[in-house]
This record gives C-alpha cells, structure tokens and sequence, in this order.
C-alpha cells in the first residue's frame, strides 16, 4: 500500500486479505456484432460474481466498454484470439461490440 507520499512499503502476508473464487463459476459463448452485447454467460450474471473473462475466438477484433453505448472508435479492443480478464462484481456490467457481426466470443464468470 502506499502512504501519502506515494510510496510503497511491503505488507506483511498475514495483513494481507485475497478475494478467491469459492463457488465455481459458469463459461458460454457470446455472439458479438455491431451492436453492444452484455459479457455474461446466460440471462443474467452470475451470483456473486468476482471474475469476468473474454475470449476473443474470431478472427477480428472485439471492442469492450463499461458504457452500453460502446463503438469500436470508443471502445478497448480484444485483439483476434485474445482473452481480457477483470475483477468485477456481478452489478458491474461489461459490454462487447465489433465492426462485423457473429464474432465467437467466450465468457467465463467465476464467484
């Protein structure tokens, strides 16, 4: 952690707290295309999610965003068979999106 200084001093292990994945977790694959889709497995997001992981299968790049809005111009892309991952709560939303349609993107969430 770091003081007000901005300096960075070493924790002692038995201070530090880890977040692990307890519950399992669930994988499926999104189709992605010109207009943003949400990155979950399913209708909604897992239970208590902590993790979030995109795949990108296809052969073209795929943009992310937290807003719904997201274009390839705003967006951070996920190069063609590349994968991103994120520490995210299962309220906090990602969306996908690409220059083409029916991109193969795999989502894994973990709890």
């Amino acid at each position: 952690m770091a003081d007000s200084n901005g300096i960075t001093r070493n924790i002692p292990l038995h201070q530090m707290v880890v977040d692990v994945l307890i519950k399992g977790g669930v994988t499926g694959a999104v189709t992605v295309g010109t207009s943003a889709v949400e990155a979950k497995v399913g209708a909604t997001s897992l239970r208590n999610r902590k993790s979030l992981t995109v795949y990108n299968a296809s052969a073209a790049t795929v943009y992310w965003s937290f807003q719904e809005d997201v274009t390839t111009a705003t967006g951070i892309a996920i190069p063609a068979s590349s994968c991103t991952s994120f520490a995210v709560a299962e309220d906090c939303l990602i969306y996908l999106i690409a220059g083409t349609g029916g991109l193969d993107v795999r989502v894994a969430e973990g709890a």
